[in-house]
């Protein structure tokens, strides 16, 4: 098909829009980055094609005090994702690849269990291809496929949506060799000049012998912060280039408001191109699996709610389709969770109705959850109530990013139970947990000896 340019009012639609006033956004965030000692972040929000806000704050690069501007360039982590949808129903448009295309059909010697695994189905993350150790590391994309070529399916091909990394470098090499074109290229080619992005790139960093860590310039880019207890620590990534599609692109939210007007015009994707970002994989059981054409798809207060957050809260977009509306948020700290997004659509959504909640038949389990959180808030996570084979993924989850999530939500105080279910074997208990700064939810699994399989923050539905 053929491209139409894009409105010249588009540009006239990201003029800064940065001014002196708080609004309830700007109030949201700066309390948070307080609460969670965020050197720095930018917002923008997008609504049914024009930008209704589009700000930076704090401190982009703290070695020497540069401020966070909309233009700024920020590591989106697995929000590269949202580009790498995009890029895809792009090449889908030209013909230049079919969803429907069987994978086999591009790797010599594909196994017999790749027939049957589309292109559609690694954006899905329902082709049951394997987790392959080293993939975000040093291997090759080459070397990556070779030895998922050898090992057995994770699971039967369209039973299940799970993320593993084997699926995003399965499809760059689909990519590349489908158009005769390097990913970054078709990136630049598709979307970055296009739209007359000024902040997206790739900065090639490699880690080299003799511990050198090397990378192009990303001029005025966020340097990315952790914490080592109460110091502040740089914390930079280098992403794998076999994995690109799937991590390690720099934008601004500058950039990313540019790509979303774009899609809200109707001038660079079809309508159809946009369903297909949208819309979940269907599984063989017939449930939705959680994610459509690369982005993630999940119900938020009543709301089909899509997007992808990434490192884990370096980017987080969230957009509600129905009503066009985007809110974009990036953060330099790897010490955070992905919860600004959410308050800033809050303010576009009604107020909530008061709370239901379920009878608790089991307030021992939750008196677990309470002081698993309590162990947590001190540092260090207490496992003697979790089943032997979770304790070192329970623990280094809350040892880790969970650290991040507590800060933000500060001490939890009582925790209120509003869905229980059975899945397979498992107890699923999802709580509503009154927090010192706000309300979360967490869902906690418990198997048939009473004790605790799993616990991680979840949104609300």
């Amino acid at each position: 098909m053929k491209f139409r340019l894009l409105l010249p009012a588009i540009g006239m639609l990201l003029l800064p829009l940065q001014v002196a006033k708080a609004d309830p956004i700007d109030r949201i965030v700066e309390r948070q980055m307080r609460q969670s000692s965020i050197p720095g972040s930018a917002v923008a929000v997008v609504e049914d094609g024009k930008v209704v806000k589009l700000r930076g704050y704090g401190t982009a690069a703290v070695e020497w005090n540069a401020r966070v501007t909309p233009e700024t360039p920020f590591q989106l982590a697995s929000g590269t994702k949202i580009f790498t949808g995009v890029l895809l129903m792009r090449l889908v448009e030209r013909g230049e690849v079919r969803l429907d295309d069987s994978i086999s059909r591009f790797f010599d010697g594909a196994p017999p269990t790749w027939q049957s695994i589309t292109v559609r189905h690694l954006i899905h993350y329902t082709s049951g291809l394997p987790f392959i150790p080293g993939a975000a590391g040093g291997k090759t994309g080459a070397e990556v496929i070779a030895e998922a070529m050898k090992a057995p399916l994770a699971y039967p091909t369209g039973s299940d949506s799970q993320y593993i990394l084997t699926n995003m470098i399965v499809l760059k090499a689909i990519l590349e060799k489908a158009t005769g074109t390097s990913y970054e290229a078709l990136l630049d080619r598709e979307i970055v000049k296009p739209l007359g992005l000024k902040s997206t790139r790739y900065n090639q960093m490699v880690d080299q012998p003799g511990n050198m860590r090397v990378s192009e310039p990303v001029p005025g880019r966020a340097v990315v912060y952790s914490r080592d207890g109460q110091r502040l620590i740089v914390r930079e990534a280098a992403y794998n280039p076999a994995s690109y599609a799937a991590g390690g692109l720099f934008s601004s939210v500058a950039d990313l408001a540019r790509l979303f007007v774009a899609i809200d015009s109707g001038t660079f994707l079809s309508k159809e191109s946009v369903a297909a970002l949208i819309t979940p994989a269907v599984l063989s059981s017939g449930r939705p699996g959680g994610w459509a054409v690369g982005w993630t798809v999940r119900s938020y207060r009543g709301n089909t709610l899509v997007g992808h957050s990434g490192g884990p809260a370096l980017s987080d977009v969230v957009r509600l389709p129905d009503r066009k509306l985007t809110v974009i948020v990036l953060t330099n700290t790897h010490y955070f969770y992905p919860l600004l997004a959410e308050a800033i659509l809050d303010t576009y959504l009604p107020a909530r109705p008061p709370r239901v909640t379920l009878a608790d038949p089991a307030p021992d389990l939750t008196a677990k959850l309470m002081a698993a959180l309590s162990s947590a808030e001190k540092g260090k996570l207490d496992t003697a109530s979790f089943a032997e084979k979770a304790r070192g993924q329970a623990a280094s989850y809350w040892d880790g990013f969970g650290q991040g999530y507590l800060a933000a939500m500060g001490m939890a105080h009582d925790a209120r139970l509003v869905r229980e279910e059975k899945r397979g074997v498992m107890l699923i208990r999802t709580y509503a947990v009154r927090f010192s700064e706000r309300e979360g939810f967490l869902e906690m699994s418990i198997n048939p000896a009473g004790e605790i399989a799993g616990l991680y923050p979840v949104s609300e539905r």
